[in-house]
């Protein structure tokens, strides 16, 4: 039997943060479906989370400012050799989704434009010049 859980913020946060479904939530902390949409619509309709929402990717950027200027020499060796720099980066990868930029461009998604752009011949797809788009060009 699921345990009732009355406090709003950890139902919206079952929903918000770990992404369960309204029916999800009221299966696991035995409040009513009707009583957790009451209760999104609350959340959804603060204006503390509406300030929040428009501005994620600025709150995210700030936090990953901080996580940069707190490190020190030390504890970047340390973060290299147990994560490298995976946490800025994902980071990074919520700023720019959140943006609605890439983030990330490869061989796969280019092959699919191309095929998008001339669907009358597919088959210039395979014959198309692969660019390393990661490489420099120091050409001048």
């Amino acid at each position: 039997m699921p345990r009732k859980i009355a406090d709003t913020k950890q139902i919206a946060k079952l929903i918000l943060d770990n992404g369960l479904t309204q029916e999800q939530t009221s299966a696991i902390t035995g409040v009513s479906r009707s009583r957790i949409s009451e209760i999104m619509s609350e959340v959804k309709e603060n204006p503390e989370t509406i300030l929040f929402q428009s501005n994620k990717d600025k709150i995210f950027e700030g936090l990953q400012a901080k996580l940069i200027n707190l490190a020190d020499d030390n504890l970047l060796k340390t973060m290299l050799s147990k994560r490298g720099f995976t946490d800025v980066a994902i980071l990074q990868d919520k700023i720019n989704l959140l943006r609605g930029e890439a983030t990330s461009i490869n061989l796969v998604d280019l092959r699919v434009l191309i095929a998008n752009i001339d669907k009358h011949d597919p088959a210039k797809v395979e014959e198309a010049e692969v660019i390393d788009v990661n490489q420099d060009d120091n050409s001048g």
